[in-house]
């Protein structure tokens, strides 16, 4: 049985009997009301799964205990308001529980303790509000947090051991001002800024100063390269609440010794990320300050950006400026353009003239050569997949293990409309190396083109939490899996996501139109597709069948005759 980590978010309709009793129709109309205006849109935006629907409530996954909560406050805050001027006796709300914990997947549904454990926390949570289970709480930072109320040891039903339980609202004015996450990933207004302050030097030599001012400069420097997070500049202890994050340390100086303090911090809640001390030598300062450089940004991408296969590319680079290369690499390929993958290709090939051996970089550089192909932005498509298959077959014979190159090969097949031996190859990427995002995330998209959209989900929501830097193009294949799902609210509600971040990026407005469309919308699926052709006057339906993965799956020829029945040329 596949078993697997997930907060599980259980809510349920208060006095669904007795409302049902008085006014049937109504009821069951003002709860779709609720479900389609308020609560599915919700739970789409915070990137959860509806697991099951009952009567009166639901079931929903989700890989973030952060977004559960937020989703939960959200939904109830918003219905509350909304039911405030109703009588009492016909008010509509509902009880909420989450739980952190294991769930077996059993087909689309999920089982296990960790369900049943937040089945019996809604049950006890009041009318409109929630109640958390202490691994949930645990999860929780600042405002969050502190609004929850602790229950002591609760005794819940079918459960043979006692849960420490906390609840939310605490009281009314809480409820009417729920907690706002400052921290959480989801935040779309709020950038990833980061501030710099300056070193504090432990020393009374005012010579000792220039050592603290070089850490700053170099790291600011280092940062500002990495596209997922922006340094504000010209910080101190008085503005650095502006930031995100914030980078603080200290430098000490003993003869011809040095010790340099650096820390992460989450500006929100003061919560410590990461911290780290070096020691070295005064006579190799320009080395000593370069080391703690590379390990703040490495320390950076993993707790905020690219997540934990960002080891493997330092390990793989051994060279510091070879791997600033990669990662401009790795932005020049975000933007999905023919300028970007021309960038793309030379800051690879630049990292891999100053680092021979860096696997990833030839992978990435096999990449721009695949997106080439898959685009016709070359004038020999095959040529460019034998390129790639060239540059991959070197990597192979040095490591025939590596995932992300297996994951690269996937791709070629997909392009080469081989999905199923792509499926091979990119579930043995995810079984090479389960802390990939990218191969969870390529998985997805191979998944999307067989036809599994429910799998496909799975697998996206693994990369998400892979990668606490979610970039957007990790949520085109949510997107496309909640369209060929007929889940169209929360397919625009991701496609928004993506557009808000990349404006141009035309894949991201055509599922958008898809999705409106399904819905009825059929004048806003029009406005859209005027904005698809306002970026891209020549494009077309066929154009958009080219560079999809799945040009001959079953739906795609409806899915054609829809978009051109709003207004996309044929």
């Amino acid at each position: 049985m596949e078993r697997r980590l997930a907060a599980i978010l259980a809510i349920d309709m208060v006095g669904y009997s007795r409302l049902m009793g008085a006014d049937e129709s109504g009821t069951i109309t003002r709860q779709k009301v609720h479900r389609q205006t308020f609560i599915d849109p919700e739970i789409a935006r915070f990137t959860g799964r509806i697991v099951k629907t009952t009567g009166d409530g639901l079931l929903a996954e989700f890989p973030s205990v952060v977004d559960a909560v937020d989703c939960a406050l959200a939904f109830q805050s918003t219905l509350a308001a909304e039911e405030r001027n109703i009588a009492e006796e016909t008010r509509i709300l509902y009880r909420a529980g989450i739980n952190l914990g294991d769930i077996v997947i059993d087909g689309d549904d999920i089982l296990g303790d960790g369900v049943n454990v937040a089945a019996r926390l809604e049950s006890i949570a009041p009318p409109a509000g929630l109640c958390i289970s202490d691994m949930v709480r645990q999860n929780l930072r600042g405002a969050v947090g502190d609004s929850f109320e602790d229950l002591g040891e609760q005794s819940l039903k079918n459960i043979d051991r006692k849960v420490r339980v906390w609840r939310w609202p605490a009281s009314a004015e809480d409820q009417a001002n729920p907690p706002q996450n400052k921290t959480g990933a989801r935040e779309e207004s709020l950038p990833s800024t980061i501030a710099v302050l300056p070193f504090e030097t432990l020393s009374s030599d005012p010579d000792h100063h220039f050592y603290a001012e070089g850490f700053v400069e170099d790291i600011a420097t280092a940062i500002s390269k990495l596209d997922a997070l922006r340094v504000i500049s010209g910080v101190s202890d008085d503005n650095d609440a502006t930031a995100r994050y914030f980078i603080k340390g200290s430098v000490r100086v003993a003869g011809a010794r040095l010790r340099c303090n650096v820390q992460l911090i989450e500006t929100a809640d003061n919560h410590h990320l990461w911290s780290e001390k070096f020691d070295g030598d005064v006579d190799s300062i320009f080395d000593f300050q370069d080391h703690i450089t590379d390990q703040v940004v490495s320390a950076l991408e993993i707790e905020l950006t690219e997540g934990e296969q960002v080891r493997r590319w330092h390990r793989e680079a051994g060279d510091p400026a070879a791997y600033a290369d990669f990662q401009m690499g790795r932005a020049a390929y975000k933007e999905y353009s023919r300028p970007g993958n021309a960038r793309a290709r030379t800051a690879y090939e630049a990292a891999l003239d100053r680092s021979p051996t860096f696997l990833s970089a030839t992978i990435g550089l096999a990449r721009t050569h695949i997106e080439d192909a898959t685009f016709s932005w070359s004038a020999d498509r095959e040529q460019s997949l034998q390129e790639a298959r060239r540059l991959l077959d070197g990597v192979f014979a040095i490591d025939p293990d590596h995932a992300s190159a297996h994951m690269e090969l996937a791709h070629i097949l997909m392009v080469e409309n081989d999905a199923a031996a792509g499926r091979l190859e990119a579930e043995l990427a995810v079984a090479l190396d389960p802390n990939s995002a990218d191969a969870h995330q390529g998985l997805a998209h191979v998944l999307v083109s067989l036809g599994l959209p429910d799998e496909a989900l799975r697998s996206s929501r693994r990369a998400i939490g892979l990668n606490p830097g979610t970039p957007e193009f990790y949520l085109i294949a949510m997107a496309e899996a909640f369209v060929a799902l007929e889940r169209y609210q929360e397919a625009v509600a991701v496609s928004d996501k993506i557009i808000a971040k990349r404006p141009a990026w035309i894949m991201a407005r055509i599922l958008k139109v898809l999705a409106l469309q399904g819905m009825g919308k059929e004048s806003e699926a029009r406005s859209e597709v005027q904005n698809v052709l306002e970026i891209s006057p020549r494009f077309t339906a066929d154009r958009w069948r080219q560079i999809i993965f799945y040009p001959d799956r079953p739906d795609v020829p409806a899915m054609i005759d829809r978009l051109v029945s709003v207004g996309l040329p044929a």
